[in-house]
């Protein structure tokens, strides 16, 4: 089997496509079609190797309806709703996605998506912050639990 580093790159993307379906169509997401644009612009371009096209402008522009003359240095609403972004991830896999077997994220400072395996140790850290409840809209701070 030469071709198992194909397959696995294909199993790969198919695994990261399931946890985008996941995710969006999770009460977070569902009622945020910008959000879940966004996401899938850039989930898409990162699986398909076109992370060049993965920029302010271009997500300005064919993500979030910006005319040509979008000029995303003048304009923060592509850094805004980055960060709203990444607090509904935050959301997301502190609450109904706590048990995924995958995670995809947005660094700060940058557009394109990681992709992450979790653990068992993952999980169950994110159990405790799901036991926890999940985090509240707008509400991106760290929990910290002090145990007896």
């Amino acid at each position: 089997m030469t071709d198992t580093g194909i397959i696995s790159n294909q199993s790969r993307s198919d695994e990261i496509r399931a946890e985008l379906d996941r995710i969006v169509s999770s009460d977070i997401f569902r009622s945020s079609p910008q959000l879940v644009s966004f996401l899938t612009f850039v989930v898409e371009a990162a699986l398909r190797g076109e992370s060049d096209r993965i920029k302010g402008y271009t997500i300005g522009v064919e993500v979030l309806k910006r005319s040509e003359n979008f000029d995303p240095r003048l304009d923060p609403i592509v850094r805004v709703e980055a960060t709203r972004l990444r607090r509904a991830l935050e959301r997301y896999y502190s609450g109904p996605g706590a048990d995924d077997p995958m995670s995809i994220n947005l660094v700060r400072g940058s557009y394109e998506p990681s992709f992450r395996h979790r653990d068992t140790k993952t999980k169950t850290e994110s159990g405790l912050a799901s036991a926890l409840g999940p985090l509240q809209p707008g509400n991106g701070m760290p929990i910290l639990v002090v145990r007896p």
